[in-house]
């Protein structure tokens, strides 16, 4: 756990995710598992709230996600068996941006919605490349938490969070 626990950590925070287990963490997912709610708001509903019930249910698949690699990293006995869990993990990471991209997100936060995304791109693209230069013996060693994409990503929810837009609730 501890070889994930900084990225986790950081997207947890960056997406707003609550840390509660609601014992899907140790499922696969698969790309057709996942199905984010229309963003047309419901009766009574403003669009910034169904932007933010969208962005809520992809945060809470990602935040899943993100457990389930926790749990197999924690699994893991051997440095081929952790490289699994990052490329994985970058799959679902890659698969949670583009549920993002696919959102149009209303006009006031068009511009940190695209940088969220290209963030979440960039880090599944650094995440596979840190589990392309594991070196045996050095798992132990990766820090994701270092990566440029989570500047991105940090910088991006803050932008999203002045704006009002809140992905917790």
């Amino acid at each position: 756990m501890r070889r994930l626990a900084p990225v986790l950590v950081l997207l947890a925070l960056v997406a707003g995710c609550s840390d509660g287990d609601d014992g899907a963490a140790t499922t696969a997912r698969t790309t057709t598992d996942f199905v984010a709610p229309p963003l047309v708001p419901t009766p009574n509903e403003t669009p910034k709230r169904a932007y933010e019930r969208r962005m809520q249910a992809i945060v809470l698949e990602l935040q899943r996600d993100l457990d389930s690699a926790t749990y197999r990293a924690t699994a893991s006995t051997t440095d081929a068996a952790f490289v699994a869990v990052l490329r994985s993990l970058a799959n679902e990471i890659e698969k949670n941006a583009d549920a993002i991209d696919a959102v149009r997100p209303p006009p006031d936060v068009a511009a940190p919605h695209r940088r969220y995304a290209r963030g979440m791109h960039e880090l599944s693209e650094q995440v596979r490349g840190e589990a392309a230069r594991i070196q045996p013996g050095r798992a132990a060693e990766i820090d994701l938490s270092t990566l440029p994409a989570n500047r991105v990503l940090v910088a991006a929810a803050e932008a999203l969070a002045r704006k009002g837009y809140d992905f917790e609730r």
